[in-house]
């Protein structure tokens, strides 16, 4: 008997790249977007389907529920919007959201203060706003994009976002906009994370640990030590150590 295929997904990344291009087709058209396709990062065509569209001559917002597929994702089933408004600055900016958290701690790739939203998803965003405002004829115009995230401070209790200086909601994640169920590499990812973070604000140690449990088991031992000292690493013990074994880079960020 052939074992059931996996699903795959979307990652709010993508999800948020769709808002951002169905609400800036709103504004410039002054009407409803029901769906809209966009391209992810590995040249794949992928179609959304709008929940909400709102509008008016001076903004326009539109949202729609994130599917992780079959992956237990924190996210899946989120409400994402973007709402968005034209700005002279000839610039693509990103402002804070309900529900996307605020980096907190340097050591991310983002700087402190920053809305959340990883550098991939940023870039794909600025790429379909830019080719929409080409398409209509107003290049010259700079963008203003706020993304929420409904309940994005209640998920972000279910995630690491806390430890590593990712305040009050969610990231906006996704280096393909695609998400692989039971994929091993988000959680490989956090690990690096959680890394760069201890070491970007000089942590006296760094703790390796399988999980909350041992985590509290230490910390009742080394009571001073912050919340970033301590590194999850899963069942990807293997990983961490050869990341700690070789120099790992860090971003800087103005």
């Amino acid at each position: 008997m052939d074992t059931p295929k996996l699903k795959y997904g979307y990652t709010t990344g993508a999800c948020a790249t769709a808002c951002t291009h169905a609400a800036l087709l709103s504004l410039l058209k002054q009407e409803n977007i029901s769906h809209v396709r966009i391209d992810l990062p590995q040249k794949k065509n992928v179609l959304f389907h709008i929940k909400e569209c709102n509008f008016d001559p001076e903004k326009a917002s539109c949202s729609t529920i994130k599917d992780a597929g079959d992956d237990p994702d924190v996210t899946d089933q989120a409400e994402i919007t973007a709402e968005l408004c034209l700005n002279s600055s000839q610039k693509i900016l990103f402002l804070p959201g309900k529900g996307v958290g605020i980096v907190s701690l340097p050591g991310l790739e983002l700087p402190i203060g920053e809305p959340a939203i990883n550098p991939k998803p940023r870039d794909m965003m600025i790429q379909t706003t830019q080719n929409i405002l080409k398409k209509f004829g107003v290049s010259q115009k700079g963008v203003s994009i706020k993304i929420s995230v409904k309940d994005g401070e209640k998920l972000t209790k279910r995630t690491l976002n806390e430890r590593v200086g990712i305040r009050n909601g969610i990231s906006i994640l996704g280096s393909t906009g695609i998400v692989t169920p039971f994929s091993t590499s988000s959680y490989i990812a956090s690990i690096r994370q959680g890394i760069q973070v201890a070491l970007a604000n000089a942590s006296p140690e760094l703790i390796l640990n399988s999980g909350k449990r041992s985590e509290q088991l230490i910390h009742n031992s080394l009571p001073k030590l912050p919340p970033y000292a301590f590194v999850h690493y899963g069942n990807w013990l293997n990983e961490a150590l050869n990341m700690l074994s070789k120099p790992i880079p860090l971003k800087r960020v103005n």
